[in-house]
């Protein structure tokens, strides 16, 4: 199998040997993607090996609770709850 070499956009002008993290969890993802269309996996398996590569990528204490504060707020926003429905 060959794997293509990165775009110049996706690789840090100081080391040209460094990688964006975002663009491999993004191949890791669309590989486990095809494997599942392919019946090659099972989803909870692609699913469950993709959840420790995203806590990695982001600083899960204060990153990820700080998204989901966000899309709660984004989400009471768009969609405010309906009181005193019957």
């Amino acid at each position: 199998m060959t794997i293509p070499i990165a775009p110049a956009s996706l690789v840090c002008d100081d080391n040209p040997d460094f990688l964006d993290p975002r663009f491999v969890f993004l191949s890791r993802a669309s590989a486990r993607y095809d494997l599942v269309q392919t019946f090659q996996m099972k989803l909870d398996e692609a699913f469950d090996g993709l959840v420790p590569a995203f806590k990695e990528l982001i600083d899960y204490e204060s990153d990820f609770d700080r998204l989901v504060e966000q899309i709660a707020k984004q989400n009471e926003a768009t969609r405010p709850a309906i009181r005193g429905r019957r």
